[in-house]
């Protein structure tokens, strides 16, 4: 059986560690409530080569993209619907966005949210927030609203992903460990999750295998 409504949601910069500080209620919900990881990616990582290796199933150490997106092997495989993925800028989809800090994170996690909702029954939809690493100040600000943003998705929606490809910016780099929290278990349960692995993962969910009752 194929699943309907559902959702890879990719928050670059999301971390345990800050989002333990701002106690946001959806997303500590769901660190008791699903199936729980760490994504490893170990520098040097960017944005376009963490999601690129997500959207071709493999390992990749390019930081620039110039292909065509149809041509990646996650998108050939389940023709997923794209909001605001950052392997370019402006970010690649249906909604997008400048990446700098002069867009309001409001602007961007609720145009997220709204072609996120509007679509979920059209199709597996994969969508990025990049609010976390482009504004440096209003952490915990930032932490409640993508907390609100994914209560509102998730209630309606089958089956889930959310990750971070990565931590908090440091200087020349991101810190190497991300947030996973889905609908489906981590392929290792005593082993960290790798980007390519949440694309499989993924297509497993669009494809309907293994599928879980519950989490």
């Amino acid at each position: 059986m194929v699943a309907s409504k559902v959702v890879l949601i990719g928050i670059d910069a999301l971390s345990y560690g800050e989002f333990m500080k701002c106690r946001p209620k959806t997303l500590l919900y769901l660190l008791d409530n699903s199936f729980r990881g760490v994504v490893e990616n170990n520098p040097p990582q960017s944005p376009i080569s963490s999601w690129l290796s997500i959207l071709s199933l493999k390992k990749v150490d390019s930081n620039k993209f110039d292909s065509n997106i149809s041509d990646l092997s996650l998108v050939k495989l389940i023709n997923p619907i794209l909001i605001n993925i950052p392997i370019m800028n402006p970010t690649y989809g249906i909604f997008n966005i400048k990446l700098d800090q002069n867009v309001p994170y409001q602007e961007e996690i609720d145009g997220v949210m709204n072609e996120i909702i509007e679509n979920l029954s059209e199709g597996p939809i994969i969508a990025g927030i990049t609010a976390l690493e482009r504004i440096n100040d209003r952490i915990c600000d930032i932490y409640n609203y993508i907390d609100r943003m994914l209560l509102n998705v998730l209630r309606n929606t089958e089956e889930f992903i959310v990750f971070s490809p990565y931590g908090m910016p440091k200087k020349n780099f991101y810190e190497p460990y991300g947030v996973y929290l889905s609908s489906r278990p981590r392929p290792n349960e005593h082993d960290t999750v790798k980007l390519w692995e949440i694309g499989q993962i993924f297509a497993d969910i669009v494809k309907g295998n293994n599928r879980q009752e519950d989490f």
